[in-house]
């Protein structure tokens, strides 16, 4: 029943697996662009590099942008403005200054400011300066006319009729007017009061039409004709070499434009789907392929899977997103990113192929898809040599000049391939790449947050683990030194045999130094620790010092999560005894208890079995290193019977079931745990005697 429930999960776990690679693959299909593309290169004052440009079919030459608004301008700049005529302003305003002028006179007569027939003379001054401002109308919104226009519409019940601006009083006018009128009377005083009276009573009653002089200005420049000429179909538009003017790069532009807008009808648009589907189908097969059968653990492992994908959709997303804004920054983008990142957390293989299969993709979307891809390539191959191994900044600063010189060589050759002169290359391009080369940088502290987000562990953080100074190391050789020592041999032993069967080395030494932290808690009832003490297990039965033994992978698993160690160096802690049984008390048990089998569980380790080939690697060392230390003088013929045996019996028990591991790749290991263990336990040559000391002896 367990076979087939497994046969079951394996396969759902691949079908699974094999439809997110396809909705994957249905996602981009969807985004890609439909219209036809326009795969040249070109700008003003180069010259064309391709054949001769023949028109395909007849269309518009489009105006530039910089003619356009150069028409706009010139409309605006002559545009005559509307404005509203209020007449029921100046009805207003002459109806507040009457009741005004009464209610100030009386205390104006009491200042003695002017006698009742001088302030009948005042008033009607008042009353004809307003009548002439109003009468040529008391204008606001100057400020929104160009300088050379000298007229306005002025509307009056939606009637419009020009009118001359000097023939208007702006506030400046009106306030000159008004003391030039004023200042003939005699008294000052009063002339003064007067002329404040009638200044805060202005209003305007020719006011700046906002909603229909921009609605007049829309009109007006949607007018212009947005093309200048027609290119008839079958007309050379440039020929190769020629220079590009101004006039031929507008041309070429609005030939691109079209490219793109020219409608293509559905059956069309069908068969550029099923083009576009059949190639991104056969990419994501040959990458499903193989990360099936060349990298299973990025299969497997549904983080690394999931990762991968992500990876993918991210850089089409930007590149696409890049693409459809025309903006020139393709160069910018960082996509030496994905070797690094890569590089580091997966190895150089798989670095490689999915840096490769991203490039594929985005070239669909690319307008000068060969020379960009070719470029990006070089520079993502020389970024996944230059980033094999780095721990210091220095190390990562170097990687980056490699992969900027690389990028300024191949971009510059590239570009002589057409220019001919080194005049005529785009340095602008250049300082794109610089740009991108900084960005790159971001991926190293890119590789600690994915570690984090996805559980993963890069060489970096395993050289950083390996370093027996770490806290739990440390306090492993302190509290427990003759475990210390074990686990350095162990570690020594894994790390050659991982080297030997091509599995991850670093990982597998990381693994091999905390697989016995656990024993920290009671040192003494391990027997690598008792030297110079008794035996504790002669004070306790069987079961106790089975629980204690069974006890330090469970506090080892505590230990190292309580530290914040990666997931994959606590699976070494639990699986380096599997789900093997502690056989010397188990016996002993019986032996005490006859026919007690059934407390068999009390005396097997939690588990679960080794499920990769790294952790199978470790419980073998482990193994044999503390058996061979029981041997008392071992001749090579006992060493090599013991790791014999001591490997079958893991076999025999299934140890080995759940991980991908070859009967090949163990019969290697084998052969290297020989040879060191050899080469540990050789017998020492005996020395003869000084004969002063003999003497001395004496």
């Amino acid at each position: 029943m367990k076979k087939i429930f497994n046969i079951f999960l394996f396969r759902y776990r691949r079908i699974f697996r094999y439809s997110l690679l396809l909705l994957t693959a249905v996602i981009i299909i969807y985004l890609l662009p439909r219209e036809r593309s326009f795969q040249y290169d070109y700008d003003i004052g180069k010259p064309w590099q391709y054949d001769d440009m023949i028109a395909p079919f007849s269309f518009s030459v489009k105006k530039s942008d910089a003619e356009i608004e150069k028409e706009k301008k010139e409309l605006i700049a002559n545009f005559i403005p509307y404005f509203d005529l209020k007449p029921e302003v100046a009805e207003t305003v002459v109806q507040d200054y009457r009741q005004a002028f009464s209610q100030a006179f009386s205390s104006w007569n009491e200042d003695n400011v002017a006698s009742r027939a001088d302030s009948v003379l005042h008033f009607n001054a008042g009353i004809q300066v307003l009548n002439r401002i109003y009468e040529n109308g008391f204008v606001s919104g100057l400020g929104e006319i160009q300088s050379d226009v000298n007229e306005i519409y002025l509307l009056e019940s939606n009637v419009a009729r020009k009118v001359k601006i000097d023939k208007l009083f702006d506030f400046n006018d009106a306030f000159e007017l008004l003391q030039q009128r004023v200042a003939g009377r005699n008294d000052l005083k009063f002339n003064d009061r007067l002329s404040d009276l009638l200044e805060s009573k202005l209003k305007y009653n020719v006011v700046y039409n906002d909603s229909l002089n921009e609605r007049a200005r829309d009109e007006l420049t949607s007018s212009i004709s947005m093309t200048r000429g027609l290119i008839q179909e079958g007309q050379i538009i440039i020929n190769r070499g020629t220079l590009i003017t101004e006039e031929k790069y507008q041309e070429l532009k609005s030939l691109e434009e079209m490219y793109r807008d020219v409608i293509i009808g559905p059956e069309k648009i069908w068969w550029i789907i099923v083009g576009q589907a059949l190639v991104i189908i056969i990419l994501f097969i040959i990458l499903g392929f193989y990360l099936r059968n060349f990298n299973s653990t990025l299969f497997w492992e549904f983080p690394k899977f999931l990762f991968i994908l992500i990876t993918i959709l991210a850089m089409y997303l930007m590149v696409r997103g890049i693409a459809i804004t025309e903006l020139p920054i393709l160069y910018a983008i960082p996509f030496c990113i994905v070797p690094i990142v890569y590089r580091t957390l997966f190895g150089m293989g798989a670095a490689f192929f999915v840096y490769i299969f991203i490039l594929a993709l985005t070239s669909f979307i690319i307008p000068y898809g060969f020379e960009f891809i070719l470029l990006q390539m070089i520079a993502g191959t020389v970024a996944i040599f230059a980033n094999h191994r780095y721990r210091l900044w220095s190390q990562i600063f170097t990687a980056n000049i490699f992969i900027l010189t690389s990028y300024v060589l191949v971009y510059v050759g590239i570009s002589l391939f057409h220019e001919e002169s080194i005049n005529d290359v785009n340095f602008l391009n250049v300082g794109w790449l610089f740009l991108s080369v900084l960005l790159t940088l971001v991926a190293y502290p890119l590789v600690n947050v994915v570690e984090r987000i996805f559980g993963f562990v890069s060489d970096i953080s395993l050289i950083e683990l390996s370093d027996v100074n770490k806290p739990l190391i440390k306090e492993l050789s302190i509290k427990a030194p003759g475990t210390f020592q074990h686990t350095l041999q162990v570690a020594n032993l894994s790390e050659a045999a991982a080297l030997e069967v091509n599995a991850n080395h670093l990982l597998v030494k990381v693994g091999s130094l905390y697989h016995d932290i656990g024993k920290m808690e009671q040192p003494m009832y391990f027997i690598e620790n008792q030297q110079g003490i008794e035996n504790p297990h002669g004070k306790t039965t069987p079961l106790k010092s089975a629980e204690i033994i069974v006890n330090h992978v469970i506090e080892g698993v505590k230990k190292a999560e309580k530290a914040g160690l990666p997931p994959q160096i606590i699976d070494f802690i639990k699986t380096h005894h599997g789900t093997t049984r502690v056989e010397y008390f188990y016996r002993k048990y019986l032996k005490e208890n006859p026919g007690a089998e059934s407390d068999i569980d009390k005396f097997t380790y939690p588990g679960p079995e080794p499920y990769s080939k790294e952790t199978a690697i470790v419980m073998m060392a482990d193994t044999v290193e503390a058996a061979t230390r029981s041997l008392p003088n071992p001749t090579p013929e006992d060493i090599d019977n013991l790791v014999d045996k001591l490997i079958q019996h893991k076999i025999s028990n299934n140890q080995f079931d759940s991980c991908d591991i070859t009967f090949r790749d163990i019969s290697r290991i084998r052969e290297i745990f020989k040879k060191m263990l050899k080469s540990i336990h050789h017998s020492r040559i005996q020395y003869p005697k000084d004969p002063e000391e003999k003497k001395e002896e004496e």
